[in-house]
């Protein structure tokens, strides 16, 4: 297999058996669901495409050989006690962040916001199997003068002109207004003492 179709997604489906339980207690799912190795630690989701569980395991014959139809699951909610337990905090990883900006700069034809997003990704997991494609599209959408990517200079200098021109009409009013206070009223004309 090419590194790229080793990393393709693939999907199985088949309905839950039984619920079990470890020599330790902990409650298992039983699916009938088609599983190889490389499966192992990938989610299970249900009907709605909500994340039930982690596929772990398999039963295996006496001489090794995957046992059809026995392959188990740990609920959701144990893998969320296991993280608390442990402190872990599921997040997006720097990767996922990186690619997730490039791609909503790519689609938003932002090209060159995009690419160093996308070097990003690179450098971060080598063998993504789409970064390189991204980064030659991309280049040739630069090259073909397709980028509509706004100006971030003319952005600053129109926000700063706006800065500027309210800091204006404001010193200028209250330049008026106090001097329209510092007069006071006029003197009574009377006599002289």
């Amino acid at each position: 297999m090419s590194a790229d179709s080793q990393v393709q997604p693939t999907i199985t489906e088949g309905p839950l058996t039984a619920i079990k339980k470890t020599e330790t207690g902990m409650p298992v799912f039983q699916t009938q669901a088609p599983a190889s190795p490389g499966n192992s630690g990938g989610p299970v989701l249900d009907d709605a495409g909500n994340v039930v569980g982690i596929l772990v395991a398999s039963a295996v014959a006496d001489d090794g050989t995957a046992l059809e139809g026995q392959e188990f699951v740990i609920p959701i909610s144990v893998v969320r006690q296991m993280l608390n337990e442990t402190n872990v905090k599921p997040g997006e990883s720097a990767t996922t962040q990186a690619y997730n900006v490039a791609l909503g700069a790519y689609f938003d034809k932002y090209y060159k916001r995009a690419m160093p997003e996308f070097r990003r990704v690179q450098a971060l997991y080598p063998e993504h199997p789409y970064v390189a494609d991204y980064i030659t599209r991309t280049q040739q959408a630069i090259d073909a003068g397709k980028d509509e990517t706004p100006n971030s200079l003319l952005l600053w200098v129109a926000l700063a002109g706006g800065v500027l021109m309210v800091l204006a009409v404001g010193g200028v009013g209250g330049f008026l207004l106090l001097r329209k206070r510092g007069k006071g009223p006029a003197p009574a004309a009377g006599t002289a003492p």
